[in-house]
């Protein structure tokens, strides 16, 4: 009697589905969370006078860097007469981070009002910190479990070290590290993990995909953890 022929079934976890409401939901209710933490400033930062920025340091460069493409777009600010003066010097940021919350002011608010995109640029923080939150979760719900994730993603909406990058106002590329760092781990475990043959190309994508955007972004941080996921991809 022949036997029967066996049918393979998908390896759990490789069907896409989308997210039922219930977990859309909560995935929302996180993120309006984290936003809403990062956002308790605003009676100070948004006063009748203008924006006050927190800090009144790294982020008042970035904000000239800012206006000056949100006015003169697409340039950049890549040579300042005001650094070293009266020389001039070339700013030791890559424009990347700048350029690109320019450019999102320069459609939503125009180029012909600084106080404008003042108001628009100092909501950047908040939004990346909280997608830097989405992002912790949904790594440690794809490593671990469901109830990891949500544990993780409450903690970081909360933690006071996480919210402070991402607080309204300051506008620093710290924040955008956070989530370029756990775009990069994510990447490297996808990269060398236990994954199927389809899984691993998207591993290596992402990793590039990675390395390419921390490239962009400049700071000494990004470059450290690119060179650490180079190590562990060489092994």
């Amino acid at each position: 009697m022949p036997r029967p022929v066996e049918v393979p079934q998908p390896l759990e976890g490789t069907r896409r589905k989308l997210p039922p409401l219930g977990d859309l939901a909560r995935w929302l209710l996180l993120f309006g969370a984290a936003l809403a933490v990062r956002s308790l400033r605003f009676g100070l930062v948004v006063t009748p006078n203008g924006v006050r920025f927190p800090s009144g340091a790294d982020e008042l460069y970035h904000m000239r860097r800012i206006w000056f493409t949100a006015a003169n777009f697409p340039a950049s600010l890549d040579f300042d007469r005001y650094m070293n003066h009266p020389q001039g010097a070339a700013p030791i940021w890559t424009p990347f981070f700048d350029w690109t919350i320019a450019a999102v002011c320069r459609l939503l608010a125009g180029g012909g009002d600084q106080a404008a995109v003042e108001r628009v640029a100092i909501w950047a923080p908040p939004l990346l910190g909280a997608l830097a939150v989405l992002a912790g979760a949904w790594l440690a719900r794809r490593t671990f479990s469901p109830a990891a994730g949500w544990v993780t993603g409450a903690w970081l909406a909360l933690l006071p070290a996480h919210a402070s990058y991402g607080s309204l106002g300051e506008i620093d590329h710290h924040v955008a590290v956070g989530l370029l760092v756990l775009g990069l781990v994510a990447a490297a475990m996808r990269l060398v993990g236990p994954v199927t043959p389809a899984g691993r190309p998207r591993g290596v994508v992402a990793s590039a995909l990675a390395m390419a955007a921390g490239g962009l972004l400049g700071p000494p941080e990004s470059r450290e953890m690119i060179e650490a996921i180079e190590k562990l991809h060489a092994k």
